[in-house]
């Protein structure tokens, strides 16, 4: 799973940290150097993601978010946006999820010209050709003489791969 190192503890957090899970909004509660008290807490780094300082090390804002609403380290886990909006780290919006997981809830890539994920055109044979990638490795599912066949293959095999962690 993922290589994250471990959180600090959340007492520790909490002296310096308020966290509204509502909003996914954290805020100092004291002022220090340039954090003032009461201000929003972290930036958001190029990623999306909105990362907080704590004695000079950073940390992801969702995994101290699952920390303060759960009182558990995510630890290996990741965790998933469910709306994919890497800075909305309000509660109802996160959830535990191994990197596989994760995989089944990404948009469809930029780069996909056909516009449906899992299907591609295979000028070759003239075919659509539906593909789904499972531990790493890719798994053809098969070839098709319409777009729709192959998008229809894909769904069926990613819902029962991915399950409740399909993208829509």
């Amino acid at each position: 799973m993922g290589n994250f190192r471990p959180l600090p503890p959340l007492e520790e957090l909490q002296k310096i940290l308020s966290y509204d899970s509502g909003t996914g909004i954290f805020t100092w509660l004291s002022s220090k150097g340039k954090r003032k008290e009461g201000s929003a807490a972290g930036t958001v780094r190029p990623s999306g993601y909105i990362q907080i300082h704590f004695e000079r090390r950073a940390y992801l804002a969702h995994r101290l978010a699952w920390l303060f609403a759960t009182g558990e380290d995510p630890g290996d886990y990741t965790i998933d946006h469910i709306n994919r909006k890497r800075a909305d780290n309000r509660f109802e919006n996160l959830r535990l999820a191994t990197r596989q997981q994760q995989q089944g809830n990404h948009p469809v890539h930029s780069n996909n010209t056909s516009g449906v994920r899992g299907v591609c055109f295979s000028r070759q044979r003239n075919r659509w050709v539906a593909q789904i990638m499972i531990n790493g490795k890719q798994t053809h599912l098969g070839r098709f003489a319409t777009k729709e066949e192959a998008a229809a293959t894909y769904q069926k095999a990613a819902a029962a791969y991915f399950g409740e962690f399909l993208a829509n």
